[in-house]
């Protein structure tokens, strides 16, 4: 569920992003790609997320979580984190220097 959570605040994120910069001109094409490719990629994460979580509970044992996939679970987490902070940090940055119009 958390993982959801993180990939939900990503797409919008990406999404305002996005639609922001395609209408800014031909200039970000590079950019607006790698957001559409993020937005492809963050589906395909919440696919993951899902399933390792359906396996984790699976392979529980007992009351102890101390497989693997709880493992691959917070790995995914931080990696959302980052992407995460990447975007936001476009979003906030977008109307300075490093994005001239």
């Amino acid at each position: 569920a958390q993982v959801v959570k993180m990939t939900g605040g990503l797409r919008n994120a990406a999404e305002d992003n996005l639609s922001y910069f395609s209408a800014q001109g031909s200039g970000y094409r590079a950019l607006t790609a790698m957001l559409m490719q993020l937005l492809i990629t963050i589906q395909g994460l919440e696919e993951t997320a899902t399933r390792l979580a359906e396996l984790g509970y699976a392979n529980n044992a007992g009351d102890v979580q101390g497989n693997g996939y709880w493992s691959l679970l917070r790995v995914l987490e931080c990696c959302l984190r980052k992407m995460r902070s990447k975007v936001v940090s476009i979003t906030s940055e977008r109307d300075s220097v490093f994005f001239p119009a």
